[in-house]
């Protein structure tokens, strides 16, 4: 049960705005807070008086206010006024009222430095009955009709827009599942657009004159009969760095005139690409599949050479989805090739630096290593490889969800960070949820995606009193607790850990419904009580070109599903793609 506006009566939902810099809050009337966890008397002014949803916040919002958004997911049909599992309930836009969502919970230390959306993520959600049935859903989450003026003054900031299922019967209701925008120009930084659905315009549809600017965005995993992620219908909306992937439909239809631009934007892997029509779409710095645009230092998107690489591609015949992650991997072509002038913010959607390099890369994500190499002498910091992190536990320490760590040939114990070495048995390299990690580099290399771990061995071992016996050795290498499947690691060796004293998973312990990814990884000379190579509690993990020699264990146990040595895929959880 969730609850809606009563400006949404005629489609017409609570409002969001929003500024467009990442880092410094420009001047405003009033800043109302909103968190799940404010207390009486729930006026907004401060977080511990927080509004308890967004439209109570936006109910009491004009024009120059900021509305600060924690962490959390907020439903359209949810504040004062509103009416539970009404499916015309929408978040409204406000001309002038700007929105930022990624505060933690309480809002750290009350500063807009506090926030991080990729850390405390912020979703809009037109889930308003039951919890999955689509059926009863919102028919738009977010929403400007033409009786809205909305300028580019109007910013939505920092959010997953998601959920929304535009199928009523007849316009608005079946157009626009996550944005229906009309005669409206707000600018969206920073912001998810998926697992949408609609007739027309899965993601977003434009009518009218809407002229939207989009920065830093994914539409992705968005459904519709007529344009999967975007519907244009006499609109020029403008998009800048952004991403349209596993959208089922086209990513992008102009059904009516429209003069759409694209600027350093990647279009790849949609159920069809951009059909314009009688329309005209400009491209500058693009990656589209399927066309080799004219325009300014675009890509050859009928090349499949070109292929932007992303670390997890989406899959549009399962859409509406929110799965896969359009983060880019070493060697893609996007990287350095944007128009570096056309984007001012300060980071990309993951909060990363939005230039690393010589130039901005395409699409939402820009690719920001962080290196490792056992005999760096440098700084240390993990920017490069002269200055690499030497010890993989303090990568691991410092990254988050979206981090992609390269790492050099070596071997690398867990128990050992650039301030201490401690023997502790329980020490263990602890998969962090939504991190890639690559192994297998020579540790000089100017083009990222020349790795070998066949040549460039990457090994990870218990052996951390370094003996070469099991004895003293740490229980499991490598632990996988409660992880995503766009957690990554590719290219190692794992090796001599030793799960004895009744534990299980000598090279890798996943628990608690842990669904990592493996890739090209090596697992020897490891023991445990059970599943001396890898043990899974209640996890599921893929394994893609893995191999398994020389692990052993005690003796086999009923219990959690755990993969043995000699591994037999009867008894094995996760999805084993294939066994060298």
């Amino acid at each position: 049960m969730k609850t809606a506006s009563s400006r949404c009566a005629s489609f017409r939902c609570a409002g969001i705005l929003i500024a467009a810099s990442c880092f410094l809050a420009p001047l405003h009337a009033a800043t109302r807070h909103v968190d799940p966890s404010g207390g009486a008397p729930n006026d907004g002014n401060s977080w511990a008086t927080a509004f308890v949803t967004l439209q109570d916040a936006l109910a009491s919002a004009s024009a120059g206010d900021e509305i600060w958004i924690a962490e959390g997911t907020y439903y359209p049909d949810e504040g004062a006024g509103t009416v539970a599992d009404d499916r015309t309930s929408c978040f409204t836009l406000i001309d002038e009222v700007e929105i930022y969502g990624g505060f933690p919970a309480g809002g750290g230390d009350a500063t807009f430095g506090a926030r991080d959306p990729g850390t405390y993520p912020t979703i809009l959600s037109g889930d308003i009955g039951v919890t999955g049935d689509a059926s009863d859903n919102a028919y738009h989450v977010v929403l400007a009709d033409a009786g809205d003026v909305v300028s580019p003054a109007t910013v939505l900031d920092g959010v997953t827009i998601t959920g929304g299922n535009a199928n009523a019967g007849s316009s608005p209701g079946n157009r626009g599942g996550g944005i229906y925008l009309q005669t409206a120009s707000p600018r969206i930084v920073n912001t998810v657009i998926a697992g949408n659905q609609a007739n027309q315009g899965g993601g977003i549809y434009h009518l009218t004159n809407a002229s939207p600017t989009l920065i830093n965005c994914t539409i992705t995993g968005n459904s519709a009969a007529f344009g999967g992620g975007i519907t244009n219908n006499t609109s020029s909306p403008a998009l800048i760095n952004c991403t349209l992937s596993g959208n089922l439909g086209a990513a992008i239809l102009n059904a009516v005139s429209s003069s759409q631009s694209l600027t350093s934007c990647i279009v790849w892997n949609n159920g069809a690409s951009v059909n314009d029509n009688a329309s005209i779409t400009s491209y500058s710095h693009c990656l589209v599949e399927g066309l080799n645009p004219a325009g300014p230092n675009n890509l050859d998107g009928t090349q499949p050479a070109n292929d932007p690489l992303f670390v997890a591609p989406a899959d549009p015949l399962t859409a509406p989805n929110t799965t896969g992650d359009l983060r880019l991997l070493p060697g893609s072509p996007c990287l350095d090739i944007g128009n570096s002038v056309a984007n001012t913010t300060a980071t990309d959607l993951a909060g990363n630096p939005r230039i690393h390099g010589t130039a901005i890369d395409l699409g939402a994500y820009e690719f920001s290593p962080v290196f490792v190499k056992a005999n760096a002498t440098g700084t240390g910091d993990g920017s490069s490889w002269t200055d690499a992190f030497p010890k993989l536990q303090d990568a691991l320490a410092a990254a988050t969800s979206g981090t992609t760590i390269l790492v050099a040939a070596g071997t690398y114990y867990p128990d050992e960070t650039a301030t201490s070495d401690t023997n502790d048995r329980t020490a263990t390299f602890a998969l962090v949820d939504g991190v890639v990690l690559l192994g297998g580099y020579a540790g000089n290399e100017t083009d990222l995606s020349l790795r070998d771990p066949s040549i460039n061995e990457t090994i990870l071992s218990g052996d951390i009193n370094q003996s070469g016996s099991l004895s003293g050795n740490a229980y499991h290498v490598l632990t996988a607790d409660a992880v995503g499947p766009l957690t990554l690691l590719d290219g190692f060796t794992i090796t001599a850990g030793n799960g004895n004293d009744s534990n299980f998973g000598g090279g890798l312990h996943c628990t608690n419904a842990a669904t990592p990814s493996l890739a090209n990884c090596s697992f020897s000379g490891n023991y445990a009580f059970a599943g001396g190579a890898l043990a899974n509690d209640s996890s599921s993990p893929s394994l893609t070109d893995c191999s398994f020699s020389g692990n052993s264990e005690v003796s086999w146990i009923s219990g959690p599903p755990t993969f043995r040595n000699p591994i037999h895929e009867s008894e094995a959880p996760a999805t084993l793609h294939r066994r060298i």
